[in-house]
C-alpha cells in the first residue's frame, strides 16, 4: 500500500471559533507553518512519490505564504486539495489572487468548504461555492 496524499497544517489560526474544533483554532491563537517546513515536507512527499498535497488548517488562507505554497505545488506538478471555510476566499482580493495563480491549473485543484451544521453559523459558503464551480474549479462536498 502506498500513501497517495499528504495533509499539511499550513496554519493553526482560523477566522472562526468553532466549539467543536479538535485543534483549538481561532482568530487569536495558533502558528503558521513556515516556508522552510513546507518546502521540506514537499521534498519528502516528492521523494516518496506522493502526488497530492492537502492544504489544511485552521484556515489555510491565513498563512501569509499560502499563495507561494500553492504556486510551488503546481510548479512541482502536485495535485492540491484546499480545505477552507470559504470566508477569506469569498473576498475579492483573495479570490482574485487565487484565480491569477491557479487559472491554468484548475484540473489540479480540489476545494472543499466546511458546509455543515458546525460551520454554517459562522459563514454560509453557498455563494463562493457557486462561484468556484462557475469558474471551472472542482468543489468537493
Amino acid at each position: 500500500m502506498s500513501i497517495t496524499f499528504l495533509t499539511l497544517f499550513t496554519t493553526l489560526r482560523c477566522n472562526n471559533s468553532c466549539q467543536h474544533c479538535l485543534y483549538g483554532c481561532n482568530p487569536n491563537t495558533g502558528d503558521d507553518m513556515s516556508w522552510n517546513t513546507f518546502n521540506t515536507a514537499i521534498e519528502i512527499a516528492l521523494g516518496h512519490k506522493i502526488n497530492t498535497i492537502n492544504l489544511f488548517g485552521g484556515e489555510p488562507f491565513l498563512n501569509k505564504n499560502i499563495f507561494k505554497m500553492i504556486e510551488y505545488c503546481l510548479l512541482k506538478n502536485l495535485q492540491i486539495i484546499i480545505a477552507t471555510n470559504g470566508k477569506m476566499l469569498s473576498t475579492d482580493n483573495v479570490y482574485d489572487k487565487f484565480i491569477k495563480i491557479t487559472k491554468n491549473h484548475k484540473d489540479m485543484i480540489r476545494i472543499t468548504i466546511g458546509n455543515d451544521k458546525y460551520h454554517l453559523p459562522f459563514f454560509n459558503p453557498e455563494l463562493i461555492g457557486k462561484k468556484i464551480i462557475n469558474d471551472g474549479y472542482i468543489l468537493v462536498k
